[in-house]
């Protein structure tokens, strides 16, 4: 390959790299906190293998030596960021939510660093040869090594996605995310063997697809609350519809409605609203995370979960997390009015029941709890109303005496 050819080959990687940076920063659409990390990572390995390709090996061995030396260090580091923005796109936030994760699995990095930048004096990590190539050093399996960990470390949670989720959605995504990284980490090791550019050009290749996936993730998105819209929710529904009845009979759908929503608005302005309807978005997407539930906004003040029990207790366990959830940040939130909702549910192993028929059902058993609770409001104020007037006239009668 030869030099001008590098070079533009490098440059046109820079070029697309940097798009899909800018892209990102600028519309802030972006729904792993990694990827940005990694955008920034491969644009810097992208200047750094230029400056190795224009600088002559010859007139500038020590310089050759610091480069290579940083080369190694930013790539573990890269297949790291990849690590965590596969483990965000899985949703396995007790991993990329805690610090101790993110320090536990970064510490197997630091003997590379060590061994790195140890090289130009032992040959830990690796050796330059004649020509200025880097060659396998006296503990270059430990490379390997730590690559392997890392995907052995993210097989797991797809492993556990795959089998936890019986939607074929959520099933692709587990495969799409592993298959992804997987490719990045055999790109490095075939790099590492051959000393060419296709580790680079496949994290370039990743970064791409990964950002158009996530512009198309903004058509099924609602844009108030970052739940699933209702065109993707029918997708969903009908995805699901498609299972066994074994399966079918694990899986509820329901609905939510916001209570006296209308009167928020009215008596508190249409942005006090819009928080309310984030607030509880907040809170089901807190109930998702344990329960790997779907989430959607279908409109208005109406939201759904379609999620997966063994018993129906399992199911009114979950609805009441989702009440204290709400209640709390509610109290937080909003110190003139409180909120609360409605639910309807329904079992999706309805006979002969279509995906329409099956949200008219649970809309259908939503209204009903509404018109329930709304009554036992009326009467629980009509019960306080005649206590009122009962201490009242008690008090009245007792100051005429």
């Amino acid at each position: 390959m030869t030099l001008f050819f590098k070079i533009e080959i490098a440059f046109l990687l820079f070029t697309l790299v940097f798009i899909v940076l800018r892209a990102q920063i600028k519309t802030k659409t972006a729904s792993v906190k990694s990827f940005s990390a990694v955008c920034f990572v491969l644009i810097f390995l992208l200047v750094l293998r230029t400056c190795i390709v224009l600088i002559p090996y010859a007139t500038y061995v020590n310089t050759h030596w610091v480069l290579h030396c940083i080369n190694y260090i930013m790539t573990i580091i890269i297949i790291y960021c990849w690590l965590f923005a596969a483990l965000e796109r899985l949703e396995v936030f007790s991993l990329t939510e805690s610090s101790t994760a993110r320090i536990v699995l970064g510490l197997p990095i630091v003997p590379v660093i060590v061994m790195s930048a140890m090289s130009p004096f032992n040959n830990y990590l690796f050796k330059l040869n004649l020509f200025g190539a880097p060659v396998q050093g006296q503990f270059w399996f430990y490379l390997y090594a730590v690559v392997a960990l890392y995907m052995i470390t993210l097989l797991v949670p797809t492993t556990y996605r795959f089998i936890k989720n019986a939607n074929p959605d959520d099933q692709k995504t587990a495969l799409y995310s592993y298959t992804l990284t997987t490719l990045i980490c055999c790109s490095l090791l075939y790099t590492c063997y051959r000393q060419n550019n296709i580790f680079v050009i496949i994290n370039t290749i990743a970064v791409v697809i990964l950002y158009t996936n996530f512009n198309e993730a903004k058509i099924s998105t609602d844009a108030l609350t970052g739940l699933n819209n209702r065109n993707r929710f029918r997708k969903y529904l009908s995805s699901v519809m498609g299972s066994s009845a074994t399966v079918k009979s694990n899986i509820y759908l329901t609905y939510i409605d916001v209570d006296d929503f209308k009167a928020i608005n009215d008596q508190h302005g249409h942005l006090m609203g819009d928080v309310a309807l984030r607030t509880v978005a907040e809170s089901m997407r807190d109930v998702g995370k344990e329960h790997h539930c779907f989430l959607a906004r279908i409109g208005g003040d109406e939201f759904v979960i379609i999620s997966h029990h063994q018993r129906e207790e399992d199911h009114l366990k979950m609805l009441h997390l989702l009440e204290d959830y709400l209640g709390e940040k509610a109290a937080i939130a909003f110190e003139n009015f409180s909120i609360s909702f409605s639910v309807g549910s329904t079992n999706l192993n309805v006979p002969n029941a279509s995906a329409n028929e099956l949200l008219k059902i649970a809309d259908k058993n939503m209204y009903r709890n509404k018109m329930l609770k709304k009554a036992r409001r009326e009467k629980e104020k009509l019960k306080n109303t005649k206590m009122n007037d009962e201490i009242k006239q008690k008090r009245n009668d007792k100051e005429a005496q």
